[in-house]
């Protein structure tokens, strides 16, 4: 997002084993049926951090700077960028459950 580089993340079965992880499809669940990055994704000051980087690189454009804005390019900047796979075996017991609860 930040520096626009094109980014893959695998995620397998064995990666979102357990409470904590079945959290993180809810997360992605949520990025990849609205498009937009949930709110609790990034720390408050994570967010500004990544506002300040974005806002030479609008200024430069001849963009708004304001905070919004810069939110608003750094998403549309993830969803131009930010690619996905999940890597699920259809034959493990909690592929269904995980296929119903996370369309």
């Amino acid at each position: 997002g930040v520096r626009g580089e094109s980014v893959l993340l695998i995620v397998s079965d064995d990666d979102v084993t357990g409470a904590v992880r079945e959290r993180f499809l809810v997360t992605v669940n949520e990025l990849l049926s609205s498009g937009q990055i949930p709110p609790n994704l990034f720390s408050n000051d994570d967010a500004e951090e990544i506002r300040n980087a974005i806002a030479p690189q609008l200024k430069r454009m001849g963009g708004n700077t304001d905070p919004n804005n810069c939110w608003e390019f750094f998403t549309k900047q993830v969803q131009k960028h930010f690619h996905l796979a999940l890597c699920f075996s259809p034959a493990t017991p909690l592929f269904k459950s995980r296929a119903l609860r996370f369309p």
